[in-house]
């Protein structure tokens, strides 16, 4: 059922991100590219320093301590994930190999420890997109092994071992969620034959199997208004157009991760470096987690997209 007053607030804060994005965009574009770059530097190093104190301690500061796998700040890990993965890309960009090795060791730590696939996906994802082809192999070949030295048969293989199943007997709400998003983005589709349920309506298509057995799991049904990804809300929601745009971010993020490349090999720092890795960035909000699309990371793509698209106008105006 459409709720007026949550639909009237989504559009109004669709228009004020659209906006803050706009002079955001333009104050990068007004200042030198590297001071930006170094400001996204001490942000990766502070989040990753509350990364590692939450390793050891668990902050009893405003209730972040009753939740096992908290992060400060965080309630969960994959929230940390998707506020860092938006600095640590130009960051990582930007730093010496050394340090580059480090930020890729600290995350596969992350992973591993808290334990969490989402902050794994977000270390590959840093160390596909800026490593040379060699050193990116080594570094899978010594974190897969690094893998199998620290987690056999513990708990953190096991924790894997069910977040990756994704067969209908799963049990585990992480994998089912992550399943219902797609069951639902496809059902939604087929129910409203293309045109979508409409904007902030994901949810409202029929319940299927997999969202009964959410519900008998968890005694209430999890994560179906915001899709579990982007992807599944935007299709559920605008059908055809939601699909558009889900085709249209990977073919720009195909482009920004060739320009990421090329940028690489003349060693150029820009904006349009900048631009690139805010768009690559969102790949995980789009695929595999997200809380919907009112978020950090979804502001830095609105702010990618501008500096790629309108930089030079906004500059002129």
């Amino acid at each position: 059922m459409t709720n007026p007053t949550k639909v009237g607030l989504s559009v109004f804060f669709v228009f004020l991100y659209l906006n803050f994005a706009y002079q955001l965009s333009i104050q990068i574009k007004k200042n030198d590219s590297k001071d930006f770059f170094h400001i996204t530097v001490v942000l990766c190093r502070v989040l990753l320093f509350i990364g590692i104190v939450s390793l050891f301690f668990k902050l009893d500061v405003l209730g972040y301590s009753a939740y096992s796998k908290s992060i400060f700040t965080f309630y969960e890990p994959s929230h940390y994930a998707l506020v860092l993965v938006a600095f640590l890309m130009p960051s990582f960009y930007i730093v010496s190999y050394k340090e580059k090795l480090l930020y890729f060791f600290i995350l596969l730590c992350f992973g591993l420890v808290f334990p969490s696939v989402i902050i794994l996906i977000v270390a590959f994802l840093s160390a596909f997109s800026i490593l040379n082809k060699r050193i990116f192999l080594l570094s899978v070949i010594g974190a897969v092994l690094g893998f199998l030295m620290i987690t056999p048969q513990t708990e953190q293989l096991l924790y894997f071992y069910e977040r990756l199943n994704f067969s209908e007997n799963t049990s585990n709400l992480t994998a089912l969620v992550y399943m219902q998003g797609w069951y639902d983005a496809y059902y939604s589709f087929i129910e409203t034959t293309g045109i979508g349920l409409g904007f902030q309506m994901a949810g409202e298509n029929t319940e299927t199997w997999i969202n009964y057995r959410i519900y008998d799991l968890s005694g209430g049904y999890m994560n179906r208004n915001d899709g579990s990804f982007t992807a599944s809300k935007l299709i559920s929601e605008f059908g055809v157009l939601g699909v558009f745009f889900v085709l249209s971010y990977l073919i720009v993020f195909i482009k920004s991760i060739r320009a990421i490349k090329n940028g690489i090999r003349n060693k150029n720092i820009d904006f349009s470096m900048i631009s690139n890795f805010f768009i690559i960035s969102y790949v995980i909000e789009m695929f595999f987690r997200s809380a919907g699309y009112f978020t950090i990371g979804t502001l830095m793509l609105f702010v990618g997209i501008m500096l790629r698209y309108f930089g030079n106008a906004q500059i002129n105006n």
